[in-house]
This record gives structure tokens, sequence and C-alpha cells, in this order.
């Protein structure tokens, strides 16, 4: 159960799908809560280092710590983290919110039996949210997803899910509709996903959230004048966030249009300067594609000329991607290099030590 993954990561740039419930940063917001939310990661962490550097005791800087490793996939870091913060504010709703997603994280990478153990945890947290803040949207999708997904025998209750989803449309249309179009996308019903997504973009054209759902929603169905639209609606809102170019890389690609996918990477670098997911993801959709390897090797070139946003594609699988380039183009003994650093760099990469052993 993810309920507030604050960053977009494409996968696939040709089949995307997005979980309707991540979260987006508001315009107004400043500070820590907004690098979080537009998944800057980053520059998230300078500044909570910085923090803690000075005040070891700055709940806030913690909560943040506990984000960022959950980003990086460090989840008992992020636990211990965010623990630490509701100890010294043990009334911030936002942080108890966020314990009860990372919880359901855990609970996702444990046998049944330990993932029962979270379970009573995940809705703790989630109630304890709700207490202190009534109108806490991130605490209800927290217990919607939990009641709609848990078993019976760990509290699970459709019934009360769908209670609470009527509920949130009470103050927050916009989340309560993502919800919607989530649920009718899992049950194949299109038709009802799409309104959904296109009135939580009624409701507030300038929600992040909300175009990013519907875009995804139309890149996914191959509408990709639609998806288009949106995704330049995304960077009216905010330019300054990777996911609207890395919608448009996929577009490019799928439509051969290689002028516009130089310019949209041109101008993710120039707006995101310290992400290039976009180069990566462009990279990998080229190789997946067959199209312009010259192209791909150049972008994957490019992605290992920087360390990576914190939850983006390590390095090592760049490496590895740019070797398989470099197969298909017969530079052998090039490719067998990269495949090197690949599992050097990291020994866990299971592809690409099966590429090494395949390639020597």
């Amino acid at each position: 159960m993810k309920v507030r993954q604050t960053f977009l990561r494409i996968a696939a740039c040709l089949v995307l799908f997005l979980p309707v419930y991540a979260r987006s940063a508001d315009v107004g917001k400043t500070g820590l809560q907004a690098l979080l939310d537009a998944g800057h990661y980053k520059r998230a962490k300078t500044l909570v280092e910085s923090r803690l550097h000075e005040n070891p005791r700055d709940g806030e800087a913690l909560y943040g710590a506990g984000v960022i490793r959950e980003a990086a996939k460090d989840i008992d870091g992020a636990i211990a983290a965010v623990e630490q913060a509701i100890a010294l504010e043990p009334n911030n709703a936002v942080y108890h919110a966020q314990l009860g997603e990372i919880y359901g994280t855990k609970a996702q990478s444990v046998s049944m039996f330990s993932a029962m153990k979270f379970a009573h945890k995940i809705r703790d947290e989630g109630e304890k949210a709700l207490q202190l803040d009534p109108k806490s949207s991130d605490a209800y999708e927290l217990l919607i997803q939990y009641y709609l997904q848990a078993p019976g025998i760990a509290g699970g209750d459709k019934k009360k899910a769908y209670a609470m989803l009527d509920d949130l449309f009470k103050f927050d249309v916009v989340r309560a509709n993502l919800i919607r179009g989530e649920l009718a996308l899992k049950d194949q019903q299109m038709g009802k996903a799409e309104s959904y997504y296109q009135n939580a973009v009624r409701a507030d054209v300038n929600s992040y959230m909300a175009q990013t759902a519907l875009a995804n929603f139309y890149i996914g169905r191959k509408n990709y004048a639609a998806g288009e639209s949106g995704a330049r609606d995304m960077l009216r809102i905010d330019r300054g966030r990777i996911t609207a170019y890395l919608f448009l890389v996929a577009i490019c690609v799928e439509q051969e249009k290689w002028q516009q996918l130089d310019t949209t990477l041109a101008d993710s670098e120039k707006n995101v300067p310290d992400d290039f997911d976009a180069y990566y993801q462009a990279g990998r959709a080229l190789y997946t594609e067959g199209k312009d390897l010259p192209r791909a090797e150049r972008y994957f070139r490019k992605y290992l000329s920087q360390d990576p946003e914190i939850g983006a594609p390590a390095l090592a699988h760049a490496h590895w991607r740019l070797g398989l380039v470099y197969e298909k183009e017969g530079r052998k003994p090039e490719a067998i290099q990269e495949l090197q650093t690949a599992v050097t760099m990291k020994p866990d990469l299971d592809n690409a030590k099966k590429d090494l052993k395949r390639l020597k």
C-alpha cells in the first residue's frame, strides 16, 4: 500500500502507470515540504543535513530525512527517522500519516505473518492523524487504501473504505476523484476512469497532481495529443519538476519526433538541472524500440555525467543499458566493459550479471 508517492518515476516510457495518489506540491508551498512534495530529494537532503547539524532535535528535518530515506528505499531508516520526529512532535498529523505510509511500504517487503504485525500500525497512524487533523487528505487516503486492501482478519472493510471516500469528496474533490479514477482503472472501466480524472482537473486546473493523472491516463491509452496537452498544462503549473518532461519524452520517442525530443531534453536540463532522468528514460525507450541507437548512447552518457536524483535509476543501471546499446551496435568489447562496470558498482544487479555472463 503506497499512499503518498511524492515523486513519479517512469519505469517504462511507453507503458505508463501512475498511482493517482501520488502527492504533488502546492504552488504556494515553500521550504523543505515543497522540495519533498516536488521530488527534489537531493536539494532536500542538503537542507535536512544542514538543519540536523544545527539542531539534531529538529522534528521537521527528521521527518524530511524519513521521506528521503523512503525514496532511497531505506525503509528501516525512514521508519526510525519519522518515529523520532513524532517523539519530538507527537501532535503533528503529517508525520503520523507519513509513518503509516512507510509502515505500509515495509509490510509489502516482509512475510505475510510479519506483514500482519504492521497492519494495526498502519491503521493506528492513520486514525491518529485524523484525530489531529480531521481534514487530512493524506490520512483519509492512507485509511481508504488500507480498508480496501487489507484482509478482513486484519480489519479490511470495503464498505468503510467507500464511506470514507464519500466523506473525502466533501472537502478534497481532487483527491477523491483521483482515487475513484484509480479504482475504475483497476476494474478496467476506462470511461469512468477518464471522467473521474477530468473531474479532478475541472475541480482545480492548477493541480499538478490532477493534470499528471489525466495526462498519464491518455498516454497509457496512446492518445498522445491529449497526453501532450496535459503535459503542457503541467509545465504551465511548474516547469521545475521532472514529470512533465518524462511524459513528453515518451511521446516524442513513440512518434519519432527527434527535434522536439532534443528540445524537451534541453528544457528539462535547463529547468531541472540536478535531475537528468529524462535523458535516461529517453535512452531506455530508444533502446527498447530499437530506434536511433547512437542517440540512445548519447543520452545514457549524459545521464552518467552527474549523480542521479534520489529514487531515480542508479548509475549502474545506465552503464548496464549503455552496454546493451553497444551490444546491439556490434561493439562487444565496449559492451562488456560497461556491463562489468555496472556489476562492480551494483553487485546485486542480476540482469547485468546475466548479460555479462552471456557476452563473455
